[in-house]
């Protein structure tokens, strides 16, 4: 099978050097790329973060170029209890959802609030502070700074959809 001979992080295009084949039982490599496979893996582009020495597994990897036209990945840190971390892989879909804004903050009204927007997840890690989450999301290039301003005010939501 094919593993991982440096760390190639999300995102990243892999090289030839990146790779390296290993030998391993098959009952511990069917969900990981066959060394018949590896010459098909350079020039695609990592979806998860892939450790040294690690196995290549058939769901880290993506063809298409993150973001693509009219596409812009957003970075947001999420507080505990507004997303659903085990439920984020690569890929999934989900909604994020505009909450209101403080009442400190009150005078107009909150045009945004229970706004949706539609996302993809690129990846996710736990934040430093040991309770949050940043995510990476694939949105739409026009609601990108929307997002933004809204995630640097703590004022999203993740809700997980059905698919992938």
């Amino acid at each position: 099978m094919v593993a991982v001979s440096r760390t190639v992080y999300r995102g990243e295009l892999i090289e030839r050097k990146d790779l390296q084949t290993v030998s391993v039982p098959q009952t511990m490599g069917r969900s990981a790329v066959s060394a018949a496979e590896l010459d098909g893996l350079v020039g695609r582009r990592a979806g998860l973060d892939l450790a040294s020495g690690a196995p290549v597994p058939r769901l880290a990897l993506s063809g298409a170029d993150i973001p693509g036209s009219g596409r812009a990945v957003v970075g947001l840190k999420v507080a505990s209890g507004r997303a659903p971390e085990a439920l984020l892989p690569p890929g999934a879909p989900v909604r994020l959802v505009a909450l209101p804004a403080p009442a400190a903050d009150t005078g107009a009204a909150d045009e945004l609030a229970a706004r949706t927007y539609l996302a993809r997840v690129v990846g996710h890690t736990p934040a430093a502070d040991g309770t949050s989450l940043l995510v990476d999301l694939d949105v739409d290039a026009q609601q990108a700074p929307v997002i933004a301003r809204l995630g640097a005010a703590d004022r999203l939501a993740l809700v997980r959809d059905a698919g992938r």
